[in-house]
C-alpha cells in the first residue's frame, strides 16, 4: 500500500500537511483550503480504502503507513521547504510518527506538529478501548460515540447511513475499523524517542475522551523549553482555520523547540466550531 497526497498549489514552499481522524480521507479538510493565503500551501495525506482509493487494500501495520507518509513526502518534493504537521484524533498519532521516521531517514523533520484530539502515546492504551476493532458493527457504532462519532455523522448529514437497516454501516466503518487496530498496535508498544520539533497541542474542552490533563502528557515527547498561546490567533472564521494559522506563524518563526497546550471550545471535533468572523491583523502582525 501506498500514501497520496492531495495538493493546493507547488512543492518548495512553506506549507502544512494534514492528517485525518481515524476512518477519513482528505474531506476531512474540505473547504479548508479557500480561508488560507496563496503563499501558504496545504497537502492532506490521503490513505487507501477510503475515498477515491476505496478498492485498495489498508494498511495492516502502522510502522508501514508512516514510512509509506514519509515516502510520499519525500518523492513529492515536500522536504526541501519548511512544513508543519496537522493531525486530529489517529492523525495526530500518524503525525507524530511520521515526523520520527524522517527523523530516522536523516531527512527533513516539520518544524512543529500540531496534534489535536489525542493523548500522549506516552500513555499507552486505556483498557477500555482495547479490541474496538474486533467489536460487531452496531457494538463498535456505539462505542465510537465516546469520540462524538454520531455526531459528527448528523453534523455531516449522513446520519441515515449510519443505520444498521440502511446495510452500508460495515462498508463505513471497515476503515475505522482498520484506523483502530493501527492506532492500538502502536499504543501497546513503549513509544519513540522525544521528536525535536515543536509541539503544539489542542483539544476541546469538552471532550470528555481526552481531558486536558492527558494531553498535557505530549510534553513528555518532546524536547521541550519554549511555549506559545494561540488564543491570539483565534481570528478566522473557524477554529480548524485559526489552528493552521498558528501552525503556518510558528513554523516560520526562528527555529526552537517549544511545547503548548490549549483547550478550545467544543466536544471531539471542535476544529467544525464556527467561530465569529474576526480581524486577520493580529496574524498578519505576527507573521
Amino acid at each position: 500500500s501506498v500514501a497520496t497526497l492531495e495538493p493546493r498549489g507547488t512543492p518548495g514552499r512553506s506549507g502544512v500537511v494534514r492528517l485525518p481522524h481515524a476512518g477519513a480521507g482528505v474531506g476531512a479538510y474540505a473547504g479548508w483550503q479557500a480561508d488560507f493565503p496563496d503563499w501558504l500551501e496545504l497537502w492532506v495525506v490521503q490513505l487507501p480504502g477510503r475515498g477515491a482509493r476505496a478498492a485498495e487494500p489498508m494498511f495492516t501495520c502502522m510502522s508501514d503507513l508512516t514510512d509509506a507518509v514519509a515516502t510520499a513526502l519525500q518523492q513529492g518534493g515536500l522536504l526541501s521547504a519548511p512544513l508543519a504537521f496537522f493531525g486530529h484524533s489517529f492523525g495526530a498519532l500518524v503525525a507524530f510518527e511520521t515526523a520520527q521516521v524522517l527523523r530516522a531517514r536523516g531527512l527533513s523533520t516539520p518544524a512543529c506538529l500540531i496534534l489535536s484530539g489525542h493523548e500522549s502515546p506516552s500513555m499507552g492504551l486505556p483498557d477500555t478501548e482495547r479490541g474496538l476493532a474486533s467489536l460487531p458493527d452496531e457494538a463498535l457504532r456505539t462505542a465510537l460515540d465516546r469520540w462524538d462519532f454520531t455526531a459528527l455523522a448528523r453534523s455531516q448529514g449522513v446520519e441515515d447511513v449510519m443505520d444498521p437497516a440502511a446495510g452500508m454501516l460495515s462498508t463505513i466503518l471497515a476503515p475505522m475499523r482498520a484506523d483502530l487496530q493501527l492506532r492500538e498496535e502502536l499504543l501497546s508498544t513503549p513509544p519513540t524517542a522525544p521528536t525535536a520539533a515543536a509541539i503544539h497541542v489542542c483539544g476541546g474542552a469538552d471532550d470528555a475522551s481526552v481531558p486536558e490533563s492527558s494531553l498535557r502528557r505530549w510534553a513528555e515527547m518532546t524536547e521541550a523549553a519554549f511555549s506559545c498561546n494561540l488564543h491570539a490567533m483565534l481570528c478566522c472564521a473557524t477554529l480548524c482555520c485559526a489552528v493552521l494559522c498558528y501552525a503556518a506563524v510558528l513554523h516560520l518563526l526562528p527555529s526552537q523547540a517549544a511545547f503548548s497546550c490549549e483547550m478550545l471550545p467544543g466536544g471531539h471535533f471542535f476544529l467544525d466550531r464556527q467561530l465569529d468572523p474576526g480581524s486577520l491583523d493580529g496574524l498578519v502582525a505576527a507573521i
